[in-house]
């Protein structure tokens, strides 16, 4: 029985691997983009995760039109979440920052040279384990991989690395 289990998770974790990746090449595209159009894209796709959620958990009654009982369920987005899309990496930026600056200090010159792309295809699953679980979804993870490079990640590990020798200093 336990063995039924890893094996499990093991598949559900080549899935998500799988698209993550798969995602991480469409962000790409994105790093076009400025910061806060990342921020809306990753709130709309928070909005579109929870709104699945809910559909899911939802009893659907017998004899209803199952298009409409959906459709009257989905709320109309009037304006982009840009805040909740900040709200959200403020609450998991520290462990996000942490997990990508140790992978940037591993990797940094295997990835010398190479596209934002790569990069970001390459990052994004490192950083997915920093995202809560309910919400880590390929898209997310890949847009905060995007959010990253596109800040630079030698300007983001360096900030880092500064707040934290700051922060040791004063508790010293």
């Amino acid at each position: 029985m336990a063995r039924r289990r890893i094996v499990g998770r093991g598949r559900v974790a080549d899935m998500l691997q799988t698209a993550i990746r798969r995602e991480a090449g469409r962000a790409a595209s994105l790093l076009e983009r400025d910061v806060e159009d990342l921020y809306a894209i990753i709130g709309s796709q928070l909005a579109a995760i929870q709104v699945a959620t809910k559909l899911v958990r939802a009893r659907i009654p017998p004899r209803v039109n199952k298009r409409e009982f959906i459709l009257q369920r989905m709320p109309v987005i009037t304006e982009l979440p840009r805040d909740e899309g900040r709200k959200f990496v403020e609450s998991c930026w520290s462990k996000i920052v942490d997990r990508a600056c140790r992978w940037w200090d591993e990797n940094r010159e295997k990835f010398s040279g190479k596209d934002a792309k790569t990069i970001i295809r390459s990052l994004a699953p490192e950083i997915a384990l920093a995202i809560p679980a309910k919400l880590r979804a390929g898209s997310i993870a890949a847009l905060t991989a995007a959010l990253l490079v596109k800040e630079g990640l030698d300007k983001v590990c360096e900030k880092a690395t500064t707040q934290e020798s700051t922060k040791g200093a004063s508790t010293s």
